[in-house]
């Protein structure tokens, strides 16, 4: 799992406290420190779409004002503006306390308050949600339907690797909660067909009324399946968009 950290670089213990902290979890750590300037970057940007999940820290800048709040860095603001801006899922934000500033970008995200006087209750709310964002993996076993030209056609598409495109999502109770980050690989284990998701929050397998969507595209045919509830390994059945059809016929 890659986790994207932005924080004001005069911020030292976070380099030298939160990000080996973090690290520990078994997690890659990537962070736009050499590629910093007056405005994010191109490479910063690209790193932030690569990660699974970002994590932002929010520290004091100046004094407070007559309100007694605090302002912060515009470079991780930056940053935290374009990672909700490419829909980001993970986006954590370690908020010093007294920071404040207008039009929150991710006002309805989750944050944790951050106290200089009591710092290790923020590594400890810190550490369990990383500890949740590493999750839980699923193994699905794909499974064409209808007749054999069918099958054979999903079996013979894979084996010579032309175009194809694998995609899933997770639904609960109509809205895409969870999305493959582009395309995913077939796996071939002995006679059948696999696909790994990407690390998924465990959050997920405590939720009512989740479903499953897979899409395979090979060539100008299009397998799909919906509906599939959570076990692991999954079964996935896939149609054809010619036989849903058919059947319907």
């Amino acid at each position: 799992m890659k986790i994207f950290v932005g924080w004001p670089y005069d911020a030292v213990w976070v380099e030298q406290y939160v990000i080996p902290f973090v690290e520990t979890y078994g997690v890659t750590i990537l962070t736009g420190k050499e590629l910093q300037g007056k405005v994010i970057t191109d490479g910063v940007k690209e790193l932030i779409a690569e990660a699974d999940a970002t994590l932002f820290i929010t520290t004091r800048r100046s004094g407070p004002d007559a309100n007694g709040r605090y302002e912060t860095s515009d470079w991780v603001l930056d940053e935290i503006k374009h990672a909700n801006s490419i829909e980001k899922q993970v986006i954590i934000e370690v908020r010093e306390k007294g920071v404040d500033y207008e039009n929150k970008i991710h006002a309805d995200r989750q944050y944790i308050p951050f106290d200089p006087v009591d710092p290790m209750k923020c590594l400890v709310e810190l550490g369990r949600s990383v500890g949740q964002w590493r999750g839980l993996s699923l193994k699905l076993r794909v499974s064409p339907l209808g007749e054999a030209p069918d099958k054979q056609a999903f079996i013979v598409g894979l084996k010579q690797r032309r175009g194809y495109e694998c995609l899933y999502r997770i639904r609960q109770q109509g809205k895409v909660i969870y999305h493959s980050a582009g395309s995913v690989e077939i796996v071939r284990e002995g006679q059948d067909y696999f696909i790994y998701t990407n690390e998924l929050p465990d959050n997920f397998f405590h939720l009512t009324d989740v479903y499953l969507e897979v899409e395979v595209n090979i060539g100008a045919t299009q397998w799909s399946a919906y509906g599939i509830r959570f076990n692991n390994p999954l079964e996935v059945p896939l149609e054809t968009t010619d036989s849903v059809q058919k059947r319907i016929d």
